[in-house]
């Protein structure tokens, strides 16, 4: 694990596509990169936290809330690589969410 990094949030989200409920948390560093922590549950009871980041998955080691200048830390783990259809769903959701201008938009309780 590295150290934790300063980020700012921007926007928070939950759908749900196929068999997965789908949580992102977009958030954006001092030099503008934008990365998306995510949590998805499928339908078998499983539950995964991923960091996605110019195109990469990674584990998400920590995420230690605020700093004193109101910056989320976060611990980025090493790359992983989820199950095809949760990849899949992972980044439609994010694909949809980055066409949105909400902060907070709750797809699924719409439907």
């Amino acid at each position: 694990m590295g150290e934790p990094i300063p980020l700012n949030g921007l926007s928070h989200h939950r759908t749900v596509i196929g068999d997965f409920v789908i949580y992102g948390h977009e958030y954006v560093d001092v030099n503008g990169v934008h990365s998306w922590h995510t949590t998805s549950h499928s339908s078998l009871g499983k539950v995964h936290d991923y960091w996605l980041t110019l195109g990469e998955f990674h584990s998400l080691g920590a995420h230690y809330m605020y700093n004193a200048k109101g910056e989320n830390l976060f611990v980025i783990g090493p790359i992983v690589e989820p199950e095809k259809m949760e990849r899949e769903a992972l980044i439609d959701a994010i694909t949809r969410w980055e066409s949105k201008s909400n902060r907070y938009i709750d797809e699924a309780a719409m439907s």
